[in-house]
Parts: C-alpha cells; sequence; structure tokens
C-alpha cells in the first residue's frame, strides 16, 4: 500500500510532448514525435482516444494518415506522468456563416440560417449563449425566434478539426402598444386600456405630454380613468 501511495505523489512531471500539437492540420508526410523531458522514460501511447497504460503501445515514430487523438504517458520504474493529448487531422471544416432576415434587431419574430462550405459538414448550435458542442442542437433548417437571444454555432465533419465558432446577437424590438380610450372627452370620466401585442411585455406610460421611460414612466397595470384630456 506505501509503495502505491508513494508512486501516486511522486509521478512523472511533465507530460510528454505530442508534435504536431493539439489542433494541428498535418499533411501524409508529416510524423508524429512523442518526447518527454525523462530521457530514460517509456513511452505509452493510444491513438483511439482512449487514456493509455503500460499495456498500450510503446512509443516509435509513426506517420498520421487520418483524423486521430493521441494520448500518451512516460512511464519510469512504475511512475507514470499526466496523460498528455493532442487531436490532429489533415484539415479544419470552414466555420459557419450565420444570417437573419433583419440587421441584428428585429419586431415580432426572425428568421436564422446556417451554412458551411465544407462539404458534409454538420452544424451545431446554442441559442442560451453558451459554447456550441457536438453534444448542441443539430442544425437541419431554418431557425424561427421569437426572443432576444445570442447564437453560437460550429460546423464539424469526421474527418477534420472542428471549425472555429461564429455567433449572431440579435435582440427583438417590442411592438408599440395600443391605448384604447376616446381622444376628446368633453369633460366627462373616460377609462384607458393599454395593450401590448407581446404577451409578457411590460408597458410604461406618461399622462404629462413627456415622453415615457422606464425610469419616469408609470408601469401599466391596468386600466385607470381620466377626467380631463391629456396626452
Amino acid at each position: 500500500f506505501l509503495v502505491h501511495f508513494l508512486k501516486s505523489l511522486y509521478i512523472i512531471k511533465p507530460p510528454p510532448i505530442i508534435t504536431p500539437a493539439d489542433g494541428s492540420i498535418f499533411d501524409l508526410k508529416t510524423k508524429v514525435v512523442i518526447s518527454n523531458i525523462v530521457t530514460d522514460a517509456t513511452i505509452y501511447y493510444t491513438t483511439d482516444g482512449s487514456d493509455p497504460t503500460v499495456n498500450s503501445r510503446v512509443y516509435s515514430k509513426f506517420n498520421a494518415t487520418s483524423k486521430i487523438t493521441i494520448k500518451a504517458i512516460a512511464v519510469l520504474n512504475g511512475y507514470l506522468s499526466p496523460v498528455a493529448m493532442s487531436t490532429i487531422a489533415p484539415g479544419k471544416v470552414a466555420a459557419p456563416v450565420l444570417s437573419s432576415d433583419c440587421e441584428g434587431v428585429f419586431v415580432g419574430q426572425t428568421k436564422v440560417t446556417m451554412t458551411c462550405e465544407t462539404t458534409d459538414a454538420e452544424i451545431y448550435y446554442t441559442l442560451d449563449g453558451s459554447v456550441p458542442t457536438r453534444n448542441a442542437a443539430r442544425y437541419s433548417g431554418e431557425i424561427i425566434l421569437n426572443d432576444s437571444c445570442m447564437v453560437r454555432a460550429i460546423a464539424v465533419n469526421s474527418e477534420w478539426l472542428d471549425s472555429g465558432e461564429r455567433s449572431l446577437i440579435l435582440r427583438r424590438k417590442s411592438s408599440a402598444p395600443t391605448i384604447i380610450a376616446e381622444s376628446e372627452f368633453m369633460g366627462c370620466e373616460e377609462r384607458v386600456r393599454i395593450v401590448s401585442p407581446d404577451v409578457g411585455a411590460k408597458i410604461y406610460y406618461t399622462i404629462d405630454g413627456t415622453a415615457p421611460t422606464v425610469e419616469n414612466g408609470i408601469l401599466y397595470e391596468e386600466e385607470f380613468t381620466v377626467d380631463s384630456s391629456v396626452m
């Protein structure tokens, strides 16, 4: 038990160095080189994304021929280094193009489309501002938005590195409310009702002729009565 405990404390640091580095694009003449600062250490590696062990392949130079995720450890006298990782591929997917039928601000709803010039690429996106991954929603056609949001997207395929991210900020402008009341009061009280086509919208109003804002307006909660001509 003591031996295993000490080995867990005294691991080889730092982890091996993998060349090409993570996120690199290679050609078929590129050899994968894995080295470690501890020259006597044995390096074990995998190319399927699994964590290497002492039962994995012992490293010797090799050529990458397709997209792979290389993981490697260095081992000396039973002591293990942290795992190094590098995902490399012969190309990188083009970033998706995001477009909408408005210029950033819309009333009612807007439509968003996404395209990618890389053949067979799939686009994944989020609408809540979170980072898109392969676990996000997959784009399959025009998206209709009814609320403000940040659209973020990446494009991927099975053979190349994932694209860079693209984003689009869209803000929904509230529709103008409708005031239901007579324009002339003839000395009589008049009940005023204000409605908005936007469900859940807050309405602010004034009765002194000034332009209403959130700061100086009155929050409309229910219909009210006026007894003289007001603006």
